[in-house]
């Protein structure tokens, strides 16, 4: 357990925080089903305090099902049971879980190769597993590996926050916190070698991915750690990843952050930076292309 001053907190706010010396990164992703095809949208927002933010959008069409010809029925009912079916599966998220692998993606690359600032913040996982097992798709891994390597074992200087977590131990250890105390709890090799070892890399397809992910996990092994924080007896804990050698500042630089709101103890950059991707990308902006491809089909 370590305990942080509260001008401790605010030195950081005033030379890091407020100056744009940290940079957020949050993203969102939207989906939007028709019989013909299935659209995807994923947006990234990149915010500082100075003002300074960027943006980043894309969407992917999938045609699904053309509604033409003497086979548009049953080709359609076909699809419909396609589609009902995977609801039902429990793994019904496999094109979900290749969205959000395709988020996670570019929330990295924006945290890797556009931010510049000597401090970058990122909502969620360092390693998600939607990276590591590539979402079924080995270019995702290549993808990715070279992203990871670029942040988190050369720049170093990162903190992740996710909103929320299922990770009980983490949870028992935050809640036992006082105000402005920060634990750092356990390294993520355990973590990446569940994921890697439980993954399916068997086909040929996957070789050169597993072997980019063999060789990452060596050079990570012990590097990457995660903790806790509570900065507030009116907010639950946080828990937070980042590099062992910059640890503790990391565990500060969120703290002096979440501190500016008190009642919810979370990191407001990040809640700024996904507040401009809300407002930049919304969800129901993907309406209009869809209209307009849908006309493309109707004529």
């Amino acid at each position: 357990m370590h305990e942080v001053e509260l001008g401790e907190l605010r030195t950081v706010q005033q030379h890091l925080l407020f100056s744009g010396h940290v940079q957020a990164v949050d993203g969102a992703s939207v989906v939007h089903q028709t019989l013909p095809m299935t659209i995807f949208q994923t947006a990234i927002a990149l915010a500082t305090y100075l003002g300074d933010h960027g943006t980043w959008g894309h969407r992917v069409f999938q045609k699904d099902v053309r509604v033409s010809g003497r086979t548009a029925l049953d080709r359609t009912l076909a699809l419909l049971a396609q589609r009902k079916a995977a609801e039902d599966a429990d793994d019904a998220g496999v094109s979900d879980m290749l969205r959000r692998g395709l988020m996670a993606n570019a929330e990295l690359a924006v945290m890797a190769r556009k931010a510049e600032a000597p401090w970058r913040m990122g909502h969620g996982h360092p390693l998600p597993k939607e990276l590591l097992t590539g979402a079924g798709m080995p270019e995702l891994i290549e993808l990715s590996i070279p992203l990871f390597r670029e942040l988190l074992l050369d720049h170093k200087r990162f903190v992740y926050v996710p909103r929320g977590s299922n990770n009980h131990l983490l949870q028992t250890i935050g809640d036992a916190l006082l105000p402005l105390e920060y634990a750092i709890v356990d390294d993520l090799d355990t973590y990446m070698d569940g994921v890697i070892t439980q993954g399916h890399y068997g086909t040929v397809l996957f070789q050169n991915a597993k072997r980019m992910l063999e060789s990452f996990q060596a050079d990570a092994s012990g590097k990457l750690v995660a903790g806790v924080f509570r900065v507030s007896p009116h907010s639950s804990s946080q828990v937070f990843y980042a590099h062992a050698d910059h640890a503790s500042e990391a565990a500060i630089v969120a703290m002096a952050d979440a501190i500016l709101v008190e009642a919810r103890g979370f990191p407001m950059l990040l809640d700024l930076a996904g507040g401009i991707c809300r407002e930049m990308f919304p969800s129901d902006a993907i309406f209009k292309p869809a209209a307009a491809v849908m006309s493309q089909y109707r004529a």
